[in-house]
């Protein structure tokens, strides 16, 4: 299997797996690449170069609208973020109604489009225009808050946390502000999935190895996942707090076929991504498969 992923802890879990060699090898051979932004994972997977994604609900959205024919089937939701995802301003810029006609830097992802306007939504302020919007990749950003380019940023580790610790920025609002709409989930390929179901379940297997190794070897995991995230290890610590990992019960509630919890999320990601032109009217949603979620009984 391929599995594409970018540097986010909760992904991280799955290089874990990989180091540690919990994965069962007579059910999947894995080869994990890692990308620092959603842009070129997602170009790996409609490329036909990755049978799996671990990425955001909305960037699922996007691959869907580009390669319909290969919308990859949603088999477990990761995590979701409570607080990872923020927007820092720079000093003079430490409150909403202060960024309104204030540049924003933001990475070209569904996630960040989607952030930006239901930050702006919650803080009851009117939508920012395009032109307030700077795209770029998340290491562009430091370059581009120095030289006042940008008032404020948003972002997620470990760009926010080296962020903040390079310069004085505030964070104005974070995606606690908006619980149960900031997920993380793994995707795969229909035809991958068709094929190789065994694998797909090895796969979620190592993940949640890996996981539970952390809670019985919490500080010993955790220098280990700061080294493969490059993040210093209090950091990681804090920004762990701001996860959250649904329990089997949980999964199952979203993931059900007969109409999970997510499939409201998602429909609300889509609206909001048709609204703003990032994705076709017409595009389709991702499958829900819930058959992963309880570990198969061994034998």
């Amino acid at each position: 299997m391929r599995l594409a992923i970018n540097e986010w802890p909760g992904f991280a879990y799955f290089r874990l797996a990989e180091r540690q060699s919990s994965i069962d090898r007579s059910l999947l051979r894995l080869r994990i690449a890692s990308f620092r932004n959603p842009v070129d994972q997602i170009g790996r997977y409609i490329e036909g170069d990755a049978d799996a994604v671990a990425l955001t609900l909305g960037d699922t959205l996007l691959i869907c609208s580009r390669v319909p024919d290969r919308c990859p089937v949603i088999v477990f939701v990761i995590d979701e973020s409570r607080g990872g995802d923020q927007l820092l301003g720079r000093p003079g810029f430490e409150t909403m109604p202060s960024l309104r006609g204030q540049a924003i830097g933001l990475e070209d992802s569904a996630l960040a489009y989607y952030l930006i306007h239901r930050f702006f939504e919650r803080a009851e302020l009117a939508l920012p225009e395009p032109s307030q919007l700077r795209i770029a990749p998340q290491e562009a950003f430091a370059g581009m808050l120095r030289s006042g380019q940008i008032k404020a940023v948003l972002t997620y580790p470990p760009t926010a946390t080296q962020l903040r610790r390079s310069m004085d920025l505030r964070p104005l609002i974070s995606s606690q502000s908006l619980p149960g709409e900031v997920l993380d989930v793994l995707a795969v390929s229909p035809d991958y999935l068709r094929r190789h179901p065994r694998a797909v379940a090895a796969l979620i297997e190592a993940w949640r190895r890996a996981r539970c190794q952390e809670q019985n070897s919490p500080d010993t995991v955790l220098i280990q996942m700061a080294s493969l995230l490059g993040m210093p290890e209090d950091e990681l610590r804090q920004v762990q707090k701001g996860l959250l990992f649904p329990g089997n019960q949980d999964q199952y509630l979203m993931l059900r076929p007969d109409g999970g919890n997510l499939r409201e999320v998602l429909g609300r990601h889509h609206n909001l991504l048709v609204r703003i032109g990032q994705i076709r009217p017409d595009s389709p949603l991702p499958r829900l498969e819930s058959g992963f979620i309880f570990p198969a009984p061994t034998e």
